[in-house]
């Protein structure tokens, strides 16, 4: 799915953000509410992922900065059916980069509608989409 070495890794990266930092028009900035990202191997979906976290890092930076309070990713299950949606049980979600917290409160806020289940540890681990965003 991506590369092992996390300085090949970056680089590579690093290489699709500045490729669509390139090709994006760099005086409209329109308000971002979503953003809907592949999550195929890096090699295949990364320069198509890289203008929307071009997007969101322009957000970020400018006058939405303030904003923003959330990011929440959502992401399919590959490897079991869910009746509905599931939400992690972990603290943090592992990542090529780093790890990113979960946070507690939206959880717990999501799950009280009864619209959400905490998905089982194991089919969380074995998932990949989460971790390509």
């Amino acid at each position: 799915w991506y590369e092992s070495s996390q300085s090949v890794l970056d680089e590579s990266l690093n290489g699709y953000l500045e490729q669509a930092s390139l090709s994006l028009d760099s005086t409209s900035s329109p308000v971002l509410r979503a953003l809907v990202v592949p999550h195929a191997g890096f090699s295949y979906s990364g320069p198509t992922a890289a203008y929307a976290y071009q997007a969101l890092r322009r957000a970020l930076q400018e006058r939405q900065k303030n904003d923003i309070q959330h990011i929440i990713v959502l992401h399919p299950s590959h490897h079991v059916y869910l009746d509905g949606c599931a939400i992690s049980g972990g603290s943090s979600i592992a990542t090529p980069l780093g790890n990113l917290k979960v946070d507690d409160d939206i959880r717990t806020e999501l799950l009280d509608t009864g619209k959400f289940t905490i998905m089982e540890k194991q089919t969380d681990e074995e998932e990949h989409s989460g971790e390509m965003q």
